[in-house]
């Protein structure tokens, strides 16, 4: 009822002073759609004041966790972690889990939809160590940017360079189909 409805707000202003046991509350006595914004708000707010805490415990409690509530949290903490400390998201994004991958590419492409927050995580991308991550990096920032700036974002994933020139190009048409979609 109105305690399930209020249960996001009220766990989000605990996670301020106890994220983690804040979360533990929620998997603990919540459920449904309360549980999941619950946990979506508490990681959020975790992740914004110490990211690589909010990483362990997602690490810790996903396998004993409902898998489809914890599936969203690595793009969630990612899409913090990057936006404010894109170097240290960068060095946990080359140890994640392919299982992880994906959701902490979205979360790095949600981060660089903020114009303040693009320049340092494209510049962390060119300097990628693994190529194919970088190229799967590079095509969800891409593909997102070009929502917002088509023309910025095709032109820097026409100016990006990977081993396989083709790869490259491939970004570049991808996100030119989206501007195409957006604005023929």
């Amino acid at each position: 009822g109105v305690y399930e409805a209020m249960a996001p707000a009220s766990l989000g202003l605990w996670a301020q002073t106890d994220p983690h046991a804040a979360l533990q509350y929620a998997l603990t006595n919540l459920t449904r759609n309360a549980l999941t914004f619950s946990i979506e708000r508490v990681s959020r707010a975790w992740a914004r004041q110490e990211p690589d805490a909010a990483w362990a415990w997602y690490r810790q409690t996903k396998a004993s966790a409902q898998p489809k509530i914890m599936a969203s949290l690595p793009k969630t903490i990612f899409a913090e972690w990057a936006g404010h400390d894109t170097p240290a998201a960068f060095e946990q994004l080359a140890r994640v889990s392919l299982a992880d991958e994906q959701a902490a590419l979205y979360g790095i492409s949600e981060a660089a939809r903020n114009p303040g927050q693009r320049p340092g995580i494209l510049a962390a991308i060119a300097q990628m160590p693994d190529e194919e991550q970088r190229r799967r990096l590079a095509r969800a920032v891409a593909r997102d940017w070009a929502e917002i700036e088509p023309q910025a974002a095709t032109e820097w994933a026409a100016s990006l360079t990977f081993q396989n020139p083709a790869a490259g190009r491939l970004i570049a048409i991808n996100v030119f189909g989206e501007w195409w979609r957006l604005d023929p």
